[in-house]
């Protein structure tokens, strides 16, 4: 079985005059290649699917990618099967929904390095519910807003890819500046009897260097420390630019670690961009 990942990360959505809306047939088919032999194919979207997390531009990312799906299915030779693999970004938090008492929990909580109560937890996560009614029916199934999840996707009796998933927007509010979130210690991923041919994908939003190293542990720190010990490879988004449109790869300790570039990340460059 040939397996294809394609990461896109902050493709924010607005309507259906987006650019990548428009070049819909230009995007699918510059993925083609990668995934033409292959029988599966996960998209992994690391974040800001929509601008501001309404659920008109959710409703405009869920039939974009669906019409690419039925083109890849339509056109590649082998492909049959199609799994989705999201996390939000600060961009699909609809802040509308912003209340005081979330602003009063998160000037608490983001200089702590745990979440205990589940009513803190769901207060946090009330601006994305639109994105978690996008994923579930993205995925067809009842998800349950989280700031940590795990998604296996087997592959084989013996071989999985195992998707470690962090919600680092949990605690994003607008304006918001490196240094200031924090993704809770009591809610890192640690998994046993990992099979030795598995693979295990950490996904996040932000990078690391929008964690707070001035936690009491230095949530910075005790976070990579857990991702580089837990991952064989680690995705994320946030840090885009119109002048770098490429994927950059970073190569370290044997892990590898990629960051998404303006929605368009797949191992070639999106044609016809500029």
């Amino acid at each position: 079985m040939k397996v294809a990942l394609l990461q896109l990360s902050d493709i924010h959505i607005k309507s259906e005059n987006d650019f990548i809306i428009k070049h819909q047939e230009d995007f699918y088919r510059s993925c083609k290649a990668l995934i033409n032999e292959c029988t599966k194919l996960i998209v992994v979207i690391t974040g800001d699917i929509a601008f501001s997390g309404n659920e008109k531009e959710y409703a405009v990312a869920y039939n974009w990618l669906k019409q690419c799906e039925s083109s890849w299915k339509r056109e590649a030779s082998f492909l049959n099967s199609v799994e989705y693999i999201v996390v939000p970004g600060n961009h699909d938090c609809d802040f509308s929904k912003q209340t005081d008492v979330r602003k009063m929990i998160i000037s608490t909580v983001s200089k702590q390095d745990e979440i205990g109560s589940e009513d803190i937890i769901s207060t946090c996560l009330s601006v994305q519910s639109n994105f978690w009614s996008f994923y579930s029916k993205l995925r067809n199934e009842n998800l349950n807003p989280s700031i940590s999840w795990t998604q296996e996707v087997k592959l084989k009796q013996d071989f999985s890819i195992i998707f470690n998933c962090y919600n680092s927007a949990s605690l994003s509010q607008l304006n918001e500046r490196p240094g200031e979130l924090i993704i809770p210690q009591n809610k890192f991923i640690e998994r046993q009897n990992i099979h030795p041919q598995d693979i295990v994908v950490s996904l996040f939003h932000h990078n690391t260097a929008w964690l707070s190293p001035n936690s009491p542990l230095n949530n910075k720190k005790t976070f990579e420390e857990h991702i580089f010990a837990t991952s064989n490879i680690v995705m994320c988004g946030h840090e885009h630019s119109e002048k770098n449109k490429k994927n950059l790869i970073i190569i370290r300790l044997s892990r590898a670690y990629i960051f998404g570039k303006l929605g368009f990340t797949t191992r070639k460059d999106f044609k016809n961009m500029d």
